[in-house]
């Protein structure tokens, strides 16, 4: 099981440009239906999100947060976002740089719905951008 925490997006830090119009009701912070059958929740409690926040050095301007009990990842829940342990396990830093910012918003994705090999792939691209 992956282990995830909420990220709350803090507007002036994580600017999405947006290319469309979102219906009200995908924010209404019920189950979208995504992940079927027994879904547990997260096993990371309130009490790790300090422990997260230095070992992986996200900034203190980043407000973390357990799931709830009853909160599960498919939730659409306004102004907060998904994060997995494991991306930041395997070298996902913040900020989110501003290419990986445009393509989740314009494929209307959430960032943990990326795959590590993805992750590098614009990581990779995101530096040789600002190489070249």
């Amino acid at each position: 099981m992956l282990e995830s925490g909420v990220v709350h997006a803090i507007v002036q830090w994580v600017e999405f440009p947006k290319h469309r119009e979102v219906e009200e009701a995908s924010c209404s912070g019920q189950p979208l239906g995504i992940l079927a059958g027994e879904n547990a929740g997260s096993v990371l409690t309130n009490d790790d999100m300090g422990r997260l926040q230095s070992l992986y050095g996200i900034p203190k301007s980043i407000e973390l947060c357990a799931t709830k009990e009853h909160e599960r990842a498919d939730w659409a829940i306004p102004g907060w976002t998904c994060f997995c342990e494991y991306n930041l396990r395997h070298g996902f830093r913040f900020p989110v740089p501003s290419l990986a910012r445009r393509l989740l918003v314009y494929y209307d994705i959430a960032p943990a719905q990326v795959k590590p090999n993805s992750w590098r792939i614009l990581l990779s691209l995101t530096v040789l951008r600002e190489k070249y």
